[in-house]
């Protein structure tokens, strides 16, 4: 005998393309239903409309059904417009940013610089007058330091370059492979180059042609990064979402907040700069306060132990919508490993006794350089397991977390094994 939960999946399977033809739905989900604002527990269909308006209104083929199978029940949810949750001021080449919208709290802390780099800041492509929020820092391909955020956030490939813009623009700041990203965004004051921090890496794109999963990208890091959420704390695991989950998330725009996992499931109709999408496979969050505009990228975690259940792409004035985590990690082969150790610290031992470090990227088969001289050194951090080569001026011993090199004078090899 099919469980319930086959049954609300079935429902979907062979009414859910029907429905979103309905006059004014935008979306579907498997929820519980609500009786004047309660929760009754009893699973359902949800039907998400832009807006209720009184059944003697709407034309008979257009009344949504109380029931899709003698067992399945339909709840119907006004929810306004969804809309990809950026802050975006201007297309490209703004010169001017606007002071950041009101939150429901304050979130000044989040609209800063922050150096390491952590999930819950402000982050932008370059010269883009928009802002996002980093979801985590995490790991690309085992060792590859990369940051976690939305497409319309780190990657917004629809907008074109302007007719004004001076040759080797799109070069220089457009989307592309290698993109730079600034932390704090153009928009909360971010500067070039100074705030550079990530390079773009991948970006799933939103057609507006068929249905979309994803709404994620990530940027390899060029600035030390710790696996923690402002205000919220350090995070070691991923897990699934279940309906009645408590979580909360940290944002650019609204700070912390909580909330409660309301569907699973969810196909709805989401207005992104390029045109309306439909995101298939998410989840909500019923409710005001929970997200708003600028909050898009940041990670929506369980409040009891800080699992990721999600990446939070969308919203309105009463829900919010996350992007699954484990298909995105599964996407771009990410892991929860460790950073790396930022290598100021892991060499600090020998400050002063060195000249110049060398290691060599794999994703890119590119060597990587850090002069402690240079600030704008390539090599920022040494991966537990990686080989690097650095000249020592001296003999001398290299310390770090009870492990330690003894290494005469010259070009010497070593195996970084420490955690960060």
């Amino acid at each position: 005998m099919a469980s319930m939960d086959e049954k609300l999946k079935d429902a979907l399977k062979w009414h859910g393309e029907d429905l979103l033809k309905l006059q004014g739905v935008v979306g579907h989900a498997v929820s519980t239903k609500y009786v004047k604002g309660i929760d009754t527990k009893t699973p359902c269909i949800t039907v998400y409309v832009k807006k209720k308006v009184p059944q003697s209104e709407i034309s008979a083929e257009n009344v949504i059904p109380a029931l899709l199978t003698p067992e399945v029940q339909t709840d119907v949810v006004e929810v306004g417009e969804v809309v990809a949750w950026t802050t975006l001021a201007s297309a490209p080449l703004g010169t001017s940013a606007p002071p950041a919208p009101p939150g429901t709290r304050d979130a000044s802390a989040h609209l800063k610089k922050v150096r390491p780099v952590c999930g819950g800041i402000s982050v932008g492509p370059t010269n883009f007058l928009m802002a996002g929020t980093i979801g985590l820092p995490l790991v690309y391909k085992a060792n590859v330091p990369c940051i976690l955020s939305n497409t319309h956030v780190l990657a917004p490939y629809w907008y074109k370059t302007d007719p004004s813009a001076p040759p080797g623009w799109d070069e220089k700041y457009g989307i592309h492979a290698g993109a730079n990203i600034r932390q704090p965004s153009q928009m909360d004051g971010g500067i070039e180059p100074d705030d550079y921090i990530a390079q773009l890496l991948d970006w799933a794109e939103i057609s507006l042609d068929k249905p979309n999963q994803i709404d994620a990208a990530i940027a390899e890091l060029t600035v030390p990064a710790e696996a923690t959420l402002l205000e919220l704390g350090e995070y070691s695991s991923i897990a699934d979402a279940q309906i009645g989950d408590q979580v909360t998330k940290s944002g650019r725009t609204t700070g912390v907040t909580s909330g409660q996992i309301s569907a699973l499931s969810v196909t709805m109709q989401v207005q992104y700069p390029h045109g309306v999408a439909t995101m298939e496979g998410e989840i909500a969050i019923n409710g005001s306060g929970f997200s708003a505009a600028g909050d898009s990228g940041s990670a929506i975690v369980r409040k009891s132990d800080r699992a990721v259940m999600a990446l939070l792409f969308a919203g309105s004035s009463t829900i919010t919508l996350g992007v699954p985590i484990k298909p995105v990690f599964d996407r771009f082969g990410l892991s929860l490993a460790p950073l790396g150790t930022p290598i100021q610290q892991a060499l600090a031992s020998i400050a002063g006794k060195y000249t110049i470090v060398w290691g060599f990227n794999n994703l890119t088969s590119q060597w990587v350089m850090y002069d402690p001289t240079d600030p704008g050194s390539t090599l920022t951090m040494l991966q537990k397991g990686g080989g690097y080569w650095i000249y020592l001026k001296e003999s001398c011993q290299l310390n770090y977390q009870g492990f330690a090199w003894d290494l005469p004078a010259g070009w010497r090899l070593i195996g970084w094994i420490a955690e960060s």
